[in-house]
């Protein structure tokens, strides 16, 4: 294992992932929406290189896709 301040080689992290029977590759994808999913809509708008308002439809309507059957959603 590299040293603590070391920065962590990506070969090695992914041999780990790897050994603890996750694919890398979807890990890293799961890692990436993750942090994507944290981010304030348009940092992640930035990122992803759309519109700060298109990102913001799309987050509105995630959230209101993942509500139970007849909840609404909260308006501020």
């Amino acid at each position: 294992m590299p040293a603590f301040s070391d920065r962590v080689p990506p070969e090695w992290l992914a041999e780990q992932i790897t050994r603890m029977g996750v694919p890398a590759i979807a890990a890293r994808g799961a890692a990436i929406r993750r942090h994507i999913q944290d981010s304030p809509a348009p940092i992640a708008a930035d990122v992803l290189g759309f519109h700060p308002v298109t990102m913001a439809k799309l987050t509105a309507s995630q959230m209101a896709a993942s509500l139970p059957v007849g909840q609404e959603p909260l308006t501020e």
